[in-house]
């Protein structure tokens, strides 16, 4: 019987921390946090990830999501929270290559689209107080609708905070002027990213 994780090191909160940020990882966004082969199967063996299997062309690749088990780890054990919603294999892995080109401090820096949302909410609860009503409840509305969309995430590189977004085909016109709205709103410099 193999043995079960007895202590977590930096290696294992760099990861998990890179998981609640990004969604997915690939196995070699893994290692580059610190991981061997052997801690990532104890990993999905504890259930705490799962592997996923995705196609991009021909090719079948693999990556990895967190569980509720992990979640609730990384919760109780790095106070991660606010996790990104994993979504698409593809969309995510690419995420997580943006991520991973940052500095340490501008990874530290990272928001996820929960975090950017409570800081939309924040700011048009602050226009509010600052006594533009008007303006408050129509942004309250607009982002009731949907017509605000948050960024993939917002890191801070010099000073400046950045909104990133990976643009896949799906990605519809209104949805990117939602992501405008957000990006104009905040007042983030904007990079998309296609692929």
């Amino acid at each position: 019987m193999a043995k079960k994780i007895a202590q977590f090191f930096l290696r294992d909160k760099t990861t998990f921390t890179a998981l609640s940020k990004c969604g997915h990882l690939t196995i070699e966004q893994m290692k580059s946090c610190g991981l061997a082969d052997s801690r990532i199967k104890a990993y999905v063996r504890e259930k705490l990830v799962e592997k996923v299997h995705y196609k991009v062309g021909n090719e079948v690749r693999e990556a990895y999501k967190m569980t509720s088990k992990g979640r609730s780890l990384a919760k109780n054990e790095w106070n991660l929270q606010k996790h990104y919603k994993a979504q698409n294999p593809t969309h995510d892995t690419a995420l997580a290559t943006k991520y991973f080109s940052l500095s340490t401090e501008e990874q530290q820096s990272w928001k996820t689209e929960s975090q950017i949302y409570e800081e939309v909410f924040q700011k048009i609860q602050e226009m509010r107080q600052q006594g533009d009503g008007v303006t408050a409840t129509l942004y309250e509305k607009m982002l009731k609708d949907g017509q605000f969309s948050m960024p993939d995430g917002v890191f801070v590189q010099n000073g400046i905070e950045v909104a990133f977004e990976i643009l896949t085909d799906k990605y519809g016109r209104k949805e990117m002027i939602a992501k405008e709205a957000t990006v104009q709103l905040m007042n983030y410099n904007y990079q998309p990213q296609k692929i």
